[in-house]
């Protein structure tokens, strides 16, 4: 049987509570970390719930905030002591147990490790008692990645690949430091590309270089001082024609 309090919250809730919650994408962020330039984590932050799309826990991906209201595993027991304690959510001291929301700097949250039932609650609990859509003291996860540094990466990779060229590339995030104080940290990096070629010879390159590289594959033609570099890339096959330098 549903609990009263669901019923009630499913009701009044608002219309951005009843859309179903994205996925987060593990891969995504996977395939993003070589390149992400800043992760900031802060507790006791303040956020708007309209700006939670979504969730990491794949059994909640697809529900509404609404419809875990009435199925969730754990609501009963939340929903319990959502009627107990109906300041837990109105108060502006942290969350316990966490709760924990994830995204990208300039993008929307995802409900992380912990929250899915409570975040449900909330999104409809604030709005139709207490008239808000701010929810307090949670924890939150950004990441900033260099997209345009992730992009001539996958163009240096395809092209080296397409060409035959005997060389890897491996993109690694370097760490240039770390602030923290109380309740936040913030660890900044610089994406780092290597190029490993047969023969045990490797280099590094910057962003930029990897892009100009990638422009000069691109066009067919390269500066002299990349002389060099081509003649470790290049490889002949059976078959092939052996690239020649223009």
């Amino acid at each position: 049987m549903t609990h009263p309090l669901a019923r009630r919250l499913a009701a009044g809730a608002p219309d951005w509570a009843r859309r179903p919650m994205l996925a987060w994408d593990h891969d995504e962020l996977s395939r993003r970390r070589p390149f992400v330039t800043a992760s900031e984590w802060r507790a006791f932050s303040t956020i708007e719930l309209p700006e939670i799309v979504g969730t990491a826990h794949p059994d909640h991906a697809g529900l509404s905030r609404t419809q875990l209201l009435e199925c969730g595993e754990r609501m009963p027991h939340n929903l319990a002591r959502a009627a107990e304690n109906p300041g837990y959510y109105t108060d502006d001291g942290p969350k316990l147990p966490l709760m924990h929301y994830v995204g990208y700097a300039g993008g929307p949250l995802f409900v992380g490790r912990d929250g899915n039932h409570r975040t449900a609650i909330a999104s409809c609990l604030l709005p139709l008692d207490h008239g808000t859509q701010h929810l307090a003291g949670v924890t939150i996860e950004r990441h900033r990645h260099d997209a345009a540094a992730q992009d001539a990466y996958n163009e240096l990779a395809t092209l080296l690949a397409a060409r035959r060229l005997r060389v890897q590339p491996l993109a690694i995030p370097r760490l240039l430091g770390r602030d923290d104080g109380p309740g936040w940290s913030c660890e900044t990096f610089v994406p780092v590309v290597a190029l490993f070629y047969r023969g045990g010879h490797r280099e590094q390159l910057t962003p930029q270089q990897v892009a100009d590289r990638a422009a000069a594959l691109r066009r067919g033609t390269w500066p002299q001082r990349w002389a060099g570099w081509l003649r470790h890339a290049l490889t002949h096959r059976p078959g092939r024609p052996r690239m020649q330098q223009p």
